[in-house]
């Protein structure tokens, strides 16, 4: 199956490793480097398989590999970290996780967990508490951020979260239970199949087969109703294809399955705008700013539907300017002038369209909103 494509070679290695072939999945993934050594993916899945084995010290050479071509790898920062603290490299296993663009709750646990090795106690405990923020059900930093809290001689809060640690436990252990008394063969295969599925559509996609790629993660979806990957797929393809309204119903799905994923709500209110329904890309846009507010995308987009719809202008200057603070990139600051431009505040948009101008000199459309907005009067 166009063993040249390094892309389709990478993804038959996703296939071979969920049916549990590791062996061969570490061959196919080998073999995408040698055709394309530029793959961060590539590094990082072979890393992690490595990882699983206990091949610590390889396991981090591809993880390296990895982030030296994309910094901003969250599962390969993670990954890393994990190897070195395996190996006994706590202060690089801190450095590492310090510098990461973004932690999730289980990376912000882990920091906690580097921090407690090397009885840093304060920030053990501000790290556990961040993991807990963004997930209170995380069992592990509970038990960690009541062990860093008695060390630092707080016991009436490290008892409470020993407490919620072992109800947490103790929930996890029914669920365990209620797993092996209802073990459902059909549906773990069902399952299996549902992401084999999945992964080899990705390969026909790359291949240009798009109507085979589509059957797959349809058939995918109908094996699993939770398998979120095949609908993202079939609605990042909907949208290519201008099928707007199957697309909403994808992201829609997925968002029932995990509503705590910014991007699929971001992806949500763009649809909706395209379908100009925009009751419902404003809750999108916002519940995005409500769950992701570092990320400038989620507020840059409910500006530019107030601006869209001429309303909460006001609200649009403060989502722009709060884009422009977090990711000074020329976009945001044209974002910026628009709104500007639309609140009466001339000044402030030729200075905001002036700085997008500074930052891409190459691009022509800053250069024409600015010429528009010189020859209002």
């Amino acid at each position: 199956m166009l063993p040249e494509s390094d892309d389709a070679v990478y993804l038959l290695g996703l296939v071979h490793n969920e049916q549990g072939n590791t062996e061969a999945a570490i061959k196919f993934w080998q073999r995408s480097l040698e055709l394309d050594p530029s793959r961060a993916d590539a590094n990082d899945s072979l890393g992690h398989a490595l990882l699983l084995r206990d091949e610590y010290q390889r396991a981090e050479g591809y993880f390296r590999k990895a982030l030296a071509i994309d910094p901003t790898l969250a599962t390969a920062n993670a990954r890393l970290a994990s190897a070195l603290i395996h190996q006994g490299k706590m202060r690089e296993a801190a450095t590492i996780l310090e510098k990461a663009q973004s932690l999730n709750a289980d990376g912000h646990r882990l920091l906690g967990e580097v921090y407690q090795h090397l009885e840093e106690f304060e920030k053990a405990k501000a790290s556990y508490t961040k993991a807990i923020a963004l997930n209170a059900d995380l069992t592990e930093a509970h038990y960690g951020l009541s062990k860093a809290l008695n060390r630092l001689g707080e016991r009436e809060q490290a008892n409470n979260h020993f407490q919620t640690f072992s109800a947490l436990r103790d929930r996890a252990d029914q669920r365990g239970r209620d797993v092996r008394a209802n073990y459902d063969t059909m549906a773990i295969t069902k399952k299996s199949v549902a992401q084999t599925h999945t992964d080899v559509g990705r390969v026909y996609m790359k291949t240009g087969r798009i109507r085979e790629a589509e059957g797959l993660w349809l058939k995918a979806a109908e094996l699993d109703p939770t398998n979120t990957l095949c609908r993202l797929q079939l609605a990042v393809m909907y949208q290519q294809t201008g099928k707007s309204r199957e697309a909403l119903k994808c992201y829609e799905q997925v968002a029932s399955v995990d509503p705590a994923d910014a991007l699929v709500q971001l992806n949500l209110g763009r649809v909706c705008v395209k379908l100009n329904e925009f009751e419902r890309a404003e809750q999108a846009f916002a519940q995005a700013v409500r769950l992701a507010p570092e990320q400038p995308e989620a507020h840059s987009g409910l500006a530019e539907l107030y601006l869209q719809t001429r309303r909460n202008l006001r609200k649009a200057v403060e989502l722009a300017e709060t884009a422009v603070k977090l990711a000074p990139e020329a976009k945001y600051y044209a974002l910026l002038g628009q709104a500007y431009a639309m609140s009466n505040d001339r000044a402030g948009a030729l200075a905001a369209f002036n700085r997008a101008i500074e930052l891409r000199p190459d691009d022509r459309q800053y250069a024409e909103m600015r010429k528009k907005l010189v020859e209002m009067k």
